[in-house]
């Protein structure tokens, strides 16, 4: 085999959670083409996750102008020609003009019923059994993020000094935005729930992401209780490591949400009803749904956080 064949070519378009979502793929794909260099578009953001985890040797950004070639009528693909990569794939939420895509596109259908982490698994996996198949794979197996203690004692160093008063797993994670309002359960009740919970003693970080501007300026005219700290927009892969080291989270549907289940900190998502199960996140975070995420009480998160054994 020729050196340029053993190059793999990913695609994914979105923000971090939409991007987030193929990481079992992903981690899929290396595992059986462990030999091969992975080059992947995406957000250079959400592509430092994966490079980090060591899935993607290359990421290379939406916005280069060279990934016009995929897309583009008429346009000769030199940098993306097809004979170079031994494998091109890309995962998309609905069918675009894909007749320019010199690779496999594996389209989410809605009507699968299954969550869209999962479908998107599966079909790479109907890719990856075309190959020399081993063993067995099971979709859990691809679901958690490794985070190396490297990784973990570089993060450590972007704490506030006194947030763990020499304990580990002593702070909780709450991330209250999402890329839309509607996603959103009230900063009102995240505020009620992080006075309830440092009134209990327990310290924590608030996160908030790149979409999130709006509510970052309202966050910092509120005062929180000692102990708890804001951070806007610290480095995903901060944030990932913040959440290994985290005793839960809590969060909406929204991109941090979906690294959180990566992760395996347990928590609680809240969702609008209409997004699941399409968006559902899998992890230890159990989701509470609501029509309207107004209607979620502030008792029933406690409740559920107890239950997950993340507040006695």
């Amino acid at each position: 085999m020729r050196a340029q064949e053993k190059q793999i070519l990913l695609l994914r378009w979105g923000g971090i959670g939409d991007t987030l979502v193929i990481f079992p793929s992903v981690y899929l794909l290396r595992s059986h083409f462990s030999g091969y260099f992975f080059r992947m578009i995406c957000r250079q953001d959400v592509g430092s996750i994966f490079t980090l985890a060591g899935l993607i040797d290359q990421v290379i950004s939406p916005d280069d102008a060279r990934v016009g070639e995929l897309f583009i009528k008429g346009r000769e693909k030199v940098f993306f020609a097809a004979e170079k990569y031994f494998l091109i794939i890309g995962w998309f939420n609905h069918c675009p003009q894909l007749e320019t895509f010199p690779g496999r596109s594996i389209i989410y259908e809605p009507q699968c019923g299954l969550p869209i982490n999962q479908y998107f698994f599966l079909q790479t996996l109907r890719i990856v059994k075309g190959a020399v198949f081993q063993r067995k794979k099971c979709f859990e197996e691809f679901t958690r993020l490794p985070l190396s203690s490297e990784w973990l004692a570089e993060a450590e160093k972007w704490l506030p000094g006194d947030i763990f008063l020499g304990k580990k797993k002593a702070f909780g994670l709450i991330c209250p935005g999402s890329g839309g309002r509607e996603k959103c359960w009230p900063w009102e009740s995240y505020f009620n729930l992080i006075e309830e919970l440092a009134h209990e003693g327990i310290q924590g970080l608030v996160v908030t992401g790149p979409a999130e501007g709006d509510l970052w300026s309202g966050l910092k005219k509120n005062i929180l209780p000692p102990g708890w700290f804001i951070y806007h927009c610290p480095p995903l892969w901060v944030v990932a490591a913040w959440m290994k080291m985290a005793r839960f989270y809590v969060g909406n549907d929204s991109g941090l949400t979906h690294l959180a289940a990566l992760v395996g900190v347990p928590g609680v998502a809240l969702f609008l009803k209409k997004n699941l199960p399409v968006w559902k996140p899998g992890g230890k975070l159990r989701v509470l749904a609501q029509t309207r995420l107004n209607r979620i009480p502030l008792f029933q998160v406690k409740k559920m956080l107890i239950e997950l054994g993340a507040l006695s």
